[in-house]
């Protein structure tokens, strides 16, 4: 069918191009001003970025091969990541952030592996491989907080699957009630999502569909009966929070390979759209 088309590899500059970090993870010391390093490998500059608090980054950008430090702020309470990117590219590499005697909590909530359009390649590795990526949606920067975000940028011929994300390996969702993301910009329709679980439905794994209808700001939804795309979308140009509530009769998915979520747009209308920040809460 006219929604199951196509497969767009992405691309991420030369083949020459290199960015690498290690370690990939860090616990810093139970006490102010512990101070560990990063080897990074770069084959020009770069620069990074922060999500969390309770530490330091420096230095915070440069050229080339460098060592990087990273120093708690306190003695309790650094957590998070950072996140490399080389510059003139789609490059980037992350470090999570951990301090010893902390509760251990989650660094990232993620829907999916890429759900934050940060990790282009954990993104795409991770979609249905007879589906991929609709050629209209790609990477791109103006994210929220200054990152990465997926745009949608065209007009669909058919009610497409832009992409459907499958289940990674460990997931679970136990205890979650809800998966949120942001999105910014207008669309001539709307979106419709497919939350799927583990269930068979005829020949196919039973899902639930959310349809987001008129979207002017933030906007809370529930389960549908079937996929629509009526309404328009214009955020006037501000971020916008959409939370899909989960019924709790509902299993989501946890086998790995498993469909988990689908985003859906409407046919013959313009899309000229921002997606961000896909978690599960």
């Amino acid at each position: 069918s006219a929604d199951v088309e196509g497969l767009t590899q992405s691309r991420f500059g030369s083949s020459t191009s290199t960015l690498e970090v290690s370690p990939a993870t860090i616990q810093l010391e139970a006490s102010a001003a512990d101070a560990q390093s990063i080897t990074l490998t770069a084959s020009g500059a770069w620069t990074t970025t922060t999500e969390g608090s309770g530490f330091t980054v420096s230095p915070e950008s440069g050229t080339g091969n460098a060592t990087v430090t990273v120093t708690a702020t306190a003695a309790s309470g650094a957590s998070g990541k950072i996140i490399f990117a080389l510059t003139g590219t789609a490059l980037t590499k992350e470090v999570t952030i951990s301090q010893k005697g902390d509760s251990p909590t989650p660094t990232s909530n993620n829907l999916f592996p890429g759900s934050d359009f940060e990790d282009w390649t954990a993104f795409t590795g991770g979609l249905k491989p007879n589906l991929g990526l609709k050629d209209y949606a790609v990477q791109v920067d103006g994210g929220r907080n200054n990152s990465k975000a997926l745009t949608i940028k065209g007009t669909p011929g058919a009610n497409d699957y832009v992409f459907t994300a499958t289940v990674p390996e460990g997931f679970s969702a136990e205890g979650k009630t809800k998966v949120v993301f942001y999105i910014k910009g207008t669309g001539g329709k709307s979106l419709s999502l497919n939350l799927y679980s583990d269930e068979i439905s005829g020949k196919y794994q039973a899902y639930i569909p959310f349809n987001l209808g008129d979207c002017v700001t933030d906007k809370e939804l529930s389960k549908s009966s079937s996929n629509q795309y009526g309404g328009a979308i214009n955020t006037e140009n501000d971020w916008v929070k959409i939370t899909l509530n989960i019924p709790e009769d509902f299993n989501i998915a946890v086998k790995g390979g498993n469909d988990l979520f689908g985003f859906k747009v409407g046919k013959d209308a313009a899309y000229d759209l921002l997606v961000d920040d896909i978690t599960l809460e």
